[in-house]
């Protein structure tokens, strides 16, 4: 499985919740997740290797958390899953969702769910 890049990531899970972020939380949450905007690694730009990016799920889980507490109060976590996901959402992501202790933990689970994390 090939993991989305960090940007593709962040684009995705804004798209998913359905919010627009300000200009600076779009910033510091590239910059968080090691893809700084417009400043690739010179000369070879940002690496396109899966590699790369696996010590950075920890601060996805982050941001996925932080993006859960504000939107649990006016988001169902299963209509999300079937927004974003639908048939993709394997029968353990779809279980662990619906297991989670609150809304905010089955909105940051489905943000972390390996079929949304996959390129």
């Amino acid at each position: 499985m090939k993991l989305k890049r960090p940007s593709e990531w962040l684009i995705s899970t804004w798209r998913a919740i359905g919010v627009a972020p300000e200009p600076r939380r779009i910033l510091d949450s590239h910059a968080y997740l090691g893809e700084r905007f417009w400043r690739p690694p010179a000369p070879q730009g940002f690496p396109d290797v899966q590699s790369a990016w696996l010590d950075g799920l920890a601060q996805r889980l982050d941001i996925a958390n932080r993006i859960a507490e504000l939107v649990s109060v006016r988001m169902e976590p299963s209509e999300l899953i079937e927004t974003v996901l639908g048939p993709l959402a394997s029968a353990d992501t779809r279980q662990a969702i619906a297991r989670a202790e609150s809304r905010q933990q089955a909105i940051t689970l489905a943000l972390m769910a390996p079929e949304f994390q996959r390129r």
